[in-house]
């Protein structure tokens, strides 16, 4: 569906183009925007797509518009100043790759807020250097529990390196036996690239607030 989504933004986007391109009298230094800057300014919203196939759409729906005003000059159409409409179409698609980047954002927080495996985050209960602590519930378990939230650029070195360094230090920690350590319930990588653990949730005061006190 997403696929059918973008294909139709791109081909809405050259037919307009198209017609714009033929009907439009661009004999006149006039400044306009070409209807395909409201195209591509709402697909972002209505089609939410990752950020790179985004961009990848984004700038074909755009060069719609270059090539249908090479299509109509090889027909003999006069463009002389297209340069006035080009420019802020493009100013206009800049600004949609800024929406779209926005509306991702937006939506991978959302879908992480929802479920993470098989958690729901409920609330976050710290962050700190390396990622965030949230309280989540298992979606068919009573118990709650602690996940901690890993992100790839903060721990600072490429995936594979870092999935592999997650995974031994996961395996390691669910080896411990000591009643003064966590004890590890799960961990995984969410699709956004986020790495967590699940872990037992102890109440009672932190361990910077101890210290304070």
């Amino acid at each position: 569906m997403l696929r059918v989504g973008l294909a139709y933004e791109v081909l809405a986007c050259l037919s307009v183009a198209l017609l714009e391109a033929f009907i439009t009298d661009f004999s006149h230094p006039i400044v306009r925007l070409s209807l395909i800057a409201l195209f591509i300014m709402i697909f972002p919203v209505a089609v939410p797509a990752r950020p790179r196939i985004r961009i990848g759409t984004t700038l074909l729906s755009y060069l719609t518009l270059p090539a249908a005003i090479y299509i109509a000059r090889a027909f003999g159409k006069p463009l002389d100043h297209v340069v006035f409409v080009l420019l802020p179409t493009l100013t206009a698609t800049i600004a949609a790759l800024m929406v779209s980047w926005i509306v991702h954002g937006m939506n991978v927080q959302l879908q992480r807020a929802r479920t993470l495996g098989a958690y729901e985050l409920v609330k976050k209960l710290g962050e700190g250097g390396m990622g965030e602590v949230w309280l989540g519930k298992h979606r068919m378990l009573a118990r709650p529990a602690a996940i901690k939230l890993v992100s790839r650029e903060r721990v600072g070195m490429n995936k594979d390196v870092a999935l592999l360094r997650f995974e031994r230090e996961a395996q390691a920690t669910s080896l411990l036996r000591s009643p003064h350590t966590v004890e590890l319930y799960d961990f995984g990588v969410s699709d956004d690239g986020v790495f967590y653990y699940v872990m037992v949730l102890l109440l009672g005061a932190d361990l910077q607030s101890t210290v304070e006190e």
